[in-house]
């Protein structure tokens, strides 16, 4: 039994909590999150094969790596994956969700900004800090 609850702690450790803290090209360049789990909305610019340009709530255009057969056919998407590890503007897509076609990327982009200024908002304690 102590081996199982041993195991069990250690898989629950490893486990990725499923946070993933709103993203723009800005905050992708300052490597905070770098090679951790963000989520990026943004507008479909283009997508060929496993690649997606996506603009940014902040405007910059953002390079998706998309998990193959990926298609997206709204004009706004919200991707969830892992940023590059050396703060580029490149995201690893490991899910995403289509929104409106009308969302607007201007109040996100608020949102973002109140996110980076005042992190224990949206983040659980210690993770802004991580």
């Amino acid at each position: 039994r102590d081996s199982d609850s041993a195991r069990f702690r250690d898989t629950q450790a490893k486990m990725d909590i499923g946070i993933s803290p709103a993203v723009n090209g800005a905050v992708l360049q300052k490597g905070k999150f770098a090679g951790k789990r963000v989520r990026l909305i943004g507008k479909v610019l283009s997508q060929d094969g496993n690649n997606a340009t996506i603009e940014a709530s902040d405007g910059q255009h953002v390079n998706v790596e998309l998990v193959p057969g990926t298609h997206m056919n709204s004009a706004y998407v919200a991707i969830t994956g892992q940023a590059s590890d050396d703060a580029s503007l490149n995201v690893r897509e490991e899910m995403n969700h289509e929104l409106s076609d009308n969302f607007d990327l201007s109040n996100h982009n608020q949102l973002v900004e109140i996110s980076e200024k005042f992190p224990n908002l949206m983040l659980p304690d210690g993770f802004a800090n991580a």
